[in-house]
């Protein structure tokens, strides 16, 4: 049996161990420099998530993720927020969600409002406004409004609030709309002073609290305990009534809790085009906070609305912003 290993042959001279131990030293330092420059290339991957306005060295062009376009709120919580919205008030425009929830981005806006419509939560549809223009509004599914009743929960809201899902009468979609946007405003001012929201109550739910009273008294006692039962049940919601047990409704109350933790009410109504100044000035005078709708109101409505100070009146005029589903009256 040979003395020599297959691969070495004998007659060749033995290497130099010198020679060897450079070679592998640089070898190790052909790896370290490979090890180096892939430890820059991880570095600056890092750099640009963490600044993702700096310039890409590879094309000097200026890097910006959709993340940082709307700084603290992300695409989930602005779709949180339109579903609460529309399950609050029943019915929201397009345009007054594209405003008050993406900041006026229409695109951003189309995505997330897609989104939800092709989720099942929400529906869209095309309605008409007090002056027979088109333009597009949205309402819950059943399902959208039980998520929207927890999500408005978890952010503060009375466990007994309520979300409404569908729509109950398509040409009163505009002044729905319209109700939502006077809330919004009023819930900002309120905010801006340190109050917080509890709840929200529409017209359709002080109704049913109304009639459910009235109706469980008549049938034990009677006419006069039903009207009894509804006086009580008006001023524990801080509604006016008078002597015939009459009780003024708003279109939607807002329920708050003040800084100092008392409960607070605001009343909000929508004038709209069959207002008269004396239905104006009466429930002004009930306390109520008037808003004008965006339809327009009657020329003795509006006369009405600026001498009393309501918020609001005809939205101004100003060039369309193209979208087609923002087009409203």
């Amino acid at each position: 049996m040979s003395r020599w290993p297959r691969d070495v042959d004998p007659r060749q001279p033995a290497p130099d161990r010198a020679a060897v131990e450079h070679s592998h030293a640089q070898q190790s330092g052909e790896d370290g420099r490979i090890r180096q420059r892939a430890m820059e290339r991880s570095k600056q991957s890092r750099n640009r998530k963490r600044n993702p306005r700096q310039l890409d060295p590879r094309t000097g062009h200026r890097r910006e993720l959709g993340r940082t376009r709307h700084k603290g709120r992300d695409m989930t919580e602005r779709t949180h927020a339109c579903l609460r919205e529309v399950g609050l008030y029943r019915c929201a425009s397009h345009r007054d969600l594209v405003e008050a929830h993406f900041s006026g981005n229409r695109f951003a806006a189309a995505k997330g409002l897609k989104r939800l419509v092709r989720s099942g939560a929400m529906q869209k549809h095309r309605v008409r406004g007090p002056k027979g223009g088109a333009f597009t509004v949205y309402t819950l599914t059943t399902a959208g409004a039980a998520l929207a009743q927890r999500l408005a929960v978890k952010r503060g809201l009375d466990p007994e609030q309520r979300a409404w899902a569908g729509m109950v009468k398509p040409r009163e979609a505009a002044h729905d709309a319209d109700v939502a946007k006077a809330c919004r405003k009023e819930i900002e001012a309120l905010t801006a002073r340190g109050a917080r929201l509890r709840r929200i109550l529409i017209d359709a739910e002080l109704k049913g609290i109304l009639a459910k009273r009235s109706e469980a008294a008549r049938a034990r006692k009677g006419k006069e305990e039903a009207d009894r039962a509804r006086r009580k049940a008006a001023a524990e919601l801080h509604l006016p009534c008078d002597d015939q047990g009459h009780v003024q409704i708003p279109d939607a109350q807002i329920q708050y809790v003040d800084e100092a933790g008392n409960l607070g009410r605001v009343n909000v109504e929508v004038a709209s085009d069959h207002y008269r100044e004396a239905s104006a000035k009466a429930k002004s005078a009930a306390g109520f906070s008037m808003h004008g709708g965006k339809g327009g109101q009657a020329p003795n409505t509006r006369t009405s609305l600026s001498s009393l100070g309501g918020g609001g009146g005809r939205r101004g005029g100003g060039r369309s912003s193209g979208d087609p589903a923002s087009v409203e009256i």
